[in-house]
């Protein structure tokens, strides 16, 4: 079984042509970092990169010093360069703390190879890991690409890159190649605790899947080899319909983008404007695909998408004039136009034409206006500036002046429109309040409700 497995890796290695080059390995003590360097060191001489070692102490355990004079203790009986450092207990976040320290160590890593000149980090992630990372990211979202996982091989900015040789090996080959070849390890005994997600997926969730099929995780690792092509081909498609969508002066041409499959849509649009997120992609596509919006705009962060006369097209700030300072009346069961563009509607909850949680405002008539200096949003916390409510919302400053806000008869500001509204809804105990839902429609014809 060792000799197979050292085999395999051998075969996995040489498809990243890396015979006598720089490498960085990134060495925790536990057992699969331990079983890869020693794999790396098994490999026969002409085919062996030159290797270093990297280590972080995260300090995060009682075992890591022993982990620590472990790791330095290797590598001065096995002559490997170590590059090593610890990460302060100052630094250390109350929440998050697995990915801080993921980022710790990847900025550790990109450091030493930039001064260093080594182009490549390994790492020694697994079919295990492999397959936790799908069922982790297809959990947080369902966009194809997540269904990737972890790649065998990715950029890691500027020429540098991170490959994980062992991705085809599963977890228990590690462990009993470990056993077999009496390579020291250390075990992470916060692997075993159920705070952090991944955890449970690895305790509970891949256990249960395993037991309907004991071959889950390898046909997990299987789809995300199959997403990776797939998303491969999409990209040669993107690339072959490029210059038949997308003019370099015009932007891109909706009736043409409408021809196209829906993925390669989304290859193009993912292309031309890559800071997107998938919600706004799929408004950008229903915008570009409505007849009856020949006009129209989509916020997407720092910039917009425009459609104009048939073409979407990028701009970097608003888009149409910025209007005077308006105050219109809201009433119940009725529709406002927004001379910003959209509109805006007060319904009782028996009466609202969408269903949405509870707008909590007193039993008076209500005004949409324009922001106005030193507006609050009103909040169980307190007030909150809607100048700080857009800035954080990354709405750009010259819409900032005249964006809609709902207020009461008291002046109170109780939404900030398709933004932020307040939440005293979860209060309750006033008389003078009463459920109605403020419904927004912005200029894309997307609807949010207050709450």
């Amino acid at each position: 079984m060792a000799d197979q497995l050292e085999l395999r890796f051998r075969q996995a290695m040489s498809a990243f042509h890396l015979a006598q080059q720089p490498v960085l390995v990134a060495v925790s003590a536990g057992s699969d970092s331990m079983v890869l360097i020693t794999l790396l060191q098994r490999l026969p001489q002409e085919e062996r990169p030159q290797l270093a070692v990297a280590y972080v102490d995260h300090q995060l355990r009682a075992a890591s010093q022993a982990e620590t004079a472990y790791v330095e203790a290797y590598c001065q009986q096995h002559h490997l360069p170590l590059y090593q450092t610890q990460w302060a207990f100052t630094q250390h976040p109350k929440k998050g703390i697995e990915a801080a320290a993921r980022d710790f160590r990847y900025v550790f890593f990109k450091r030493v190879m930039e001064a260093n000149k080594i182009p490549t980090l390994i790492t020694a992630h697994h079919a295990d890991d492999q397959a936790e990372t799908v069922v982790q990211k297809l959990i947080r979202g369902g966009r194809v690409n997540r269904l990737q996982g972890i790649q065998p091989c990715r950029p890691f900015g500027g020429r540098l890159q991170v490959i994980r040789p062992l991705l085809g090996m599963r977890k228990e080959e590690l462990r009993a190649y470990a056993l077999q070849h009496h390579v020291r390890f250390f075990d992470d005994e916060t692997n075993r605790e159920d705070t952090v997600q991944r955890n449970r997926i690895r305790h509970h969730v891949i256990p249960q899947l395993e037991r309907e099929n004991p071959a889950a995780v390898t046909h997990i690792n299987a789809a995300a080899s199959g997403a990776r092509q797939l998303l491969a081909a999409v990209q040669w498609a993107v690339d072959r319909e490029w210059n038949q969508v997308v003019s370099p002066d015009r932007g891109v041409n909706c009736q043409r983008l409408q021809r196209l499959p829906a993925a390669i849509q989304d290859g193009v649009l993912d292309r031309f404007a890559p800071a997107m997120t998938g919600r706004q992609r799929a408004q950008v596509k229903q915008l570009a695909a409505n007849p009856q919006r020949p006009d129209g705009m989509v916020a997407c962060g720092s910039f917009w998408l425009v459609k104009r006369q048939g073409w979407l097209v990028k701009a970097n700030h608003y888009p149409f004039p910025v209007t005077a300072p308006f105050s219109l009346r809201l009433t119940p069961g009725n529709w406002v136009m927004l001379p910003t563009g959209g509109m805006v509607g007060l319904f009782a909850r028996p009466a609202c034409p969408v269903a949405g949680p509870a707008l909590p405002v007193a039993n008076e008539p209500l005004t949409v206006r324009s922001r106005q200096p030193g507006d609050r949003l009103i909040t169980r916390a307190g007030h909150q500036r809607v100048k700080r409510v857009l800035q954080a919302a990354r709405i750009p400053k010259n819409q900032r002046t005249n964006w809609p806000v709902v207020v009461t008869t008291s002046g109170e500001v109780i939404a900030v429109l398709g933004v932020k509204y307040s939440d005293l809804s979860l209060t309750g105990g006033d008389a003078r309040i009463g459920q109605y839902i403020v419904v927004y429609r912005s200029a894309t014809g997307r609807r949010t409700n207050g709450g």
